[in-house]
């Protein structure tokens, strides 16, 4: 990615992390003068930036975890109501053990065991590691109910879980569950025959019966007993992880209709409301009531609503389990904006399809990216002034040559003048092209080739011969460690042949051939000329060179980790081959 396309896009703090370390290395590598307090300054915000993708991916994991445990709880209990006379033992269980796995970390490599008594129920990617359980309990008539989790590796077996303390707290109020479940189809199997008058009369009361053993342990109880006691064992799970969510560190909402259901205290402070949302729903404290039952759309940037309506009718409609994360611009209540980052989940609330969301304040965060893009324009503007000053300074130096061979009275001496001007005129050529480019990285080689030929031939090539141009080149880019080397190399085989190709003729061609394939880049001189000398060919295929221009063109190539095939057949025939990306 080029400087120039960083700025004209939006981009992530992963993505700018990886821009900034990406330029630093460029910085590092490359020639170009920089002052090391800007290098300093790009470094501390990479490492600022990967501190920040660090925090934003633990919070959001911790988050994501705890609805997915209280998801999981609330399945497991639905799957369990007791009140139901249809649910039968052995279909319900193995339910619940393939709820299990979802509330847990990798649920796709999860497997579960339950053991009651002397039955055992699996998952099929349950594998045994030992026989400790990780839950377990005893139920009244002394069987033993025990709960097992392993988790699959990559060699098919399964190895021992280190769970959350939430996650233990999960698998340990599951076992509880199914020994209820256990004791009220125990219970069932008791009432049978002799019992099945005294158990139509007690449900058929009303009201709540409960009746107990001689030790108080309860022994039977009417429908309406059993569904208040779940009431009860809801009542509580939903205390606890209400209270999870009111002293969450982050910012959680839920919207219900498109409308704010609920905020915690650290979401009414994020909009800058007061109140200390204790009233789920009801909205107590001032500003906390200013936002409960409010559009949600009111304290989104109208730049969002049509993302935001977008995945609002994905969860409604079920059509995702969950939204990846992403930036939005909110607005708080007195009209100030705050970039935030939000996941959203759909869930039950309050009896309506409802969606959960996560946000996490990062306005420092884009505040900072702004500072960086601020900085890398002006990192751009400094570049592009670079390289018009490297070609001014050039074109001076190209200048001096040219006048210096003007005056020279010696043939040699001007020879080695006109030369030495080709190849600083080549490198010129160069940078003018990386200063009129719109990326400073990297130039069109295409319209290069053809701007260096056309000077070279208007310099080198003798009044009396007319000499044609072809020119079949792709449009390859190149970065300037690679189009100098290359573009000197070129000079001087164009130098070469326009100067010793046609001697004693009136007319010749040369044609150049420019190609990019997956792996490597070809560039390919013809001419019809005369030929190369076949003395100074068998130096240069033993790696020797006769004169400086071949010494040149064979350390440049090296230069390029390339090679190059050089043939005379009807004329002469260069072939340059080098690696398209650099190693």
């Amino acid at each position: 990615m080029t400087l120039n396309q960083l700025t004209c896009k939006t981009v992530s703090c992963r993505d700018v992390r990886k821009d900034i370390g990406q330029l630093l290395d460029e910085m590092r590598q490359s020639g170009t003068p920089d002052t090391p307090e800007l290098m300093q300054r790009m470094q501390q915000w990479h490492d600022q930036l990967l501190e920040a993708e660090n925090t934003q991916a633990n919070s959001i994991l911790r988050l994501q975890e705890r609805m997915k445990e209280l998801n999981c709880l609330y399945a497991v209990i639905d799957a369990l109501q007791t009140s139901r006379p249809d649910l039968k033992f052995d279909e319900v269980i193995p339910k619940v053990l393939d709820i299990l796995p979802g509330g847990l970390l990798h649920p796709e490599r999860v497997g579960i065991s339950l053991r009651i008594g002397e039955k055992s129920y699996t998952t099929p990617l349950f594998h045994a590691y030992g026989s400790n359980p990780v839950a377990s309990c005893t139920a009244g008539d002394g069987i033993q109910i025990e709960l097992r989790v392993s988790l699959q590796t990559g060699n098919g077996n399964g190895t021992r879980v280190q769970f959350l303390e939430e996650e233990q707290v999960l698998l340990d109020k599951t076992v509880r569950l199914i020994r209820r479940f256990y004791h009220h189809h125990l219970n069932v199997a008791r009432l049978s025959g002799r019992e099945k008058q005294l158990r139509t009369t007690i449900h058929s009361i009303g009201d709540g019966v409960i009746t107990s053993d001689r030790d108080g342990n309860v022994d039977k109880m009417n429908r309406v007993a059993e569904e208040r006691s779940i009431q009860r064992a809801l009542e509580e799970s939903e205390k606890k992880f209400r209270n999870m969510v009111e002293h969450a560190p982050e910012p959680i909402a839920i919207i219900t209709d498109q409308r704010i259901a609920y905020l915690n205290p650290a979401a009414t402070a994020l909009y800058g409301a007061d109140g200390d949302g204790s009233g789920i729903g009801h909205g107590n404290g001032q500003g906390h009531g200013l936002l409960i039952g409010t559009p949600v759309m009111d304290r989104i940037h109208p730049d969002f609503h049509d993302v935001v309506k977008e995945r609002i009718h994905q969860l409604i409609n079920k059509e995702k389990a969950h939204t990846d994360p992403g930036k939005q611009s909110h607005i708080k209540l007195d009209g100030s904006p705050v970039w935030v980052d939000v996941v959203c989940s759909p869930i039950s609330y309050e009896g309506k399809s409802s969606i959960l969301l996560f946000l996490r304040d990062i306005t420092r965060q884009v505040e900072y990216e702004k500072q960086i893009h601020r900085n890398l324009q002006e990192k751009e503007v400094m570049l592009a002034e670079i390289h018009h000053r490297v070609k001014n300074n050039l074109a001076v130096i190209s200048s001096l040559l040219e006048l210096e061979a003007g005056i020279s009275e010696s043939p040699e001496t001007v020879d080695v003048l006109r030369k030495a001007e080709g190849r600083v005129r080549s490198m010129a050529l160069i940078h003018e092209k990386l200063y009129q480019s719109e990326s400073l990285a990297e130039i069109a080689f295409k319209s290069y080739v053809t701007e260096l030929a056309d000077f070279v031939k208007g310099y080198f090539c003798r009044s009396d011969l007319s000499v044609d141009m072809q020119f079949d080149l792709e449009p390859v880019l190149l970065d300037i460690t690679r189009a100098v080397p290359c573009g000197i190399i070129l000079n001087e085989i164009l130098t070469n042949g326009l100067k010793y190709a046609f001697p004693d003729r009136k007319s010749g061609s040369i044609a150049l051939t420019l190609q990019e394939s997956a792996r490597e880049i070809r560039l390919i001189y013809r001419d019809n000329g005369v030929g190369i000398p076949e003395e100074i060919l068998a130096l240069f295929r033993t790696g020797q060179a006769a004169t400086l221009g071949m010494e040149l063109i064979l350390a440049l190539t090296r230069q390029l980790n390339g090679s190059m095939d050089i043939t005379n057949h009807e004329g002469t025939r260069i072939e340059l081959r080098f690696p398209k990306n650099q190693e």
